[in-house]
């Protein structure tokens, strides 16, 4: 994501960027339109309680406070397996700036292709996010994508002057009017890190995001299925476990088979995602990380 966002920015993504189409399953609708013929945009990014006990909306001016999960200098490292063999690496930094004279962050994420793989299908994607500090939402995203002989790259500029909604524009002037508190898919991680501290989840509870990515608004609907401790290269963490509803089809084998798993300390970081395939499983695992805000919460034995 969140983690959505490491998934979908990694540097395979774009080559299983089609069947990672997240469903858009909500309990009222999320709208988003073009300028032309505005109607009233709901908010989107909340919580659905289990058992139908409540909405908690996660747009700006309800979330509440926002916790400090991460800081400038921040760095991980992911690694992608496939049946054991590796298939990429990508690097998410975190970089203070200033955004028209207010603090703000640079996040970046840097992914190649490695190994077998990586010489098969060269891939090097790139994705930037700039985020205002106090919100941690964006204010521009440029996706920076060469795999094989394709090549893209593209900038958005989000607009929140509006008291209702907000205004993305693309390089290439077409606009589109989504909902206040919407992201790009590598801000999505960092927004929703600071916000979980905060949210009480219980098991079963559904996590409904508004995202924009390549073009499109992609709201995304995750589930908090609770604690699970796992083995990592750092020792055993306890860490929350959210599923995805992930699009049945070519690649996955069912609408549960992605699970991303996000340590349960105060960093917040995603140590382990699965993808269940219909030929084996893959794997991306955080195998190293530089100036976290707390010490990364390890045990020695699995209970």
């Amino acid at each position: 994501m969140l983690f959505a966002l490491v998934l979908m920015a990694h540097p395979l993504a774009g080559a299983a960027e089609k069947a990672l189409r997240f469903d858009t399953i909500s309990l009222s609708p999320v709208m988003a339109s073009s300028p032309r013929g505005l109607p009233a945009v709901r908010s989107a990014n909340r919580v659905v309680r289990a058992g139908g006990r409540g909405v908690t909306y996660l747009d700006r001016e309800s979330i509440g406070e926002l916790v400090p999960t991460f800081r400038s200098g921040e760095r991980l490292r992911f690694r992608l397996t496939y049946l054991r063999a590796r298939g990429a690496e990508a690097d998410f930094t975190v970089e203070d700036t200033l955004l028209n004279g207010r603090p703000g962050y640079h996040l970046k994420v840097d992914g190649h292709s490695r190994g077998l793989i990586g010489r098969l299908y060269p891939i090097h994607d790139v994705y930037h996010s700039y985020t205002m500090a106090d919100t941690h939402l964006p204010v521009r995203a440029i996706r920076d994508v060469h795999e094989q002989d394709y090549k893209d790259y593209k900038v958005d500029l989000f607009d929140r002057s509006r008291p209702d909604s907000t205004v993305l524009t693309r390089e290439n002037g077409d606009q589109h009017v989504l909902p206040r508190g919407v992201n790009d898919i590598l801000s999505q991680a960092y927004y929703l890190r600071s916000r979980l501290p905060g949210l009480a989840l219980q098991k079963g509870d559904r996590i409904e995001l508004a995202v924009f990515h390549n073009g499109e608004y992609d709201p995304m609907t995750i589930r908090y299925m609770g604690v699970e401790r796992i083995k990592t290269r750092f020792g055993w963490v306890d860490c929350l476990l959210f599923v995805p509803t992930v699009q049945k089809g070519n690649l996955f084998e069912d609408n549960d088979a992605l699970h991303i798993w996000i340590s349960a300390d105060a960093n917040h970081i995603p140590m382990r995602i699965r993808f269940r395939l219909f030929l084996g499983s893959m794997y991306t695992d955080l195998i190293s990380y530089k100036n976290l805000l707390y010490p990364l919460q390890t045990h020695k034995k699995a209970r």
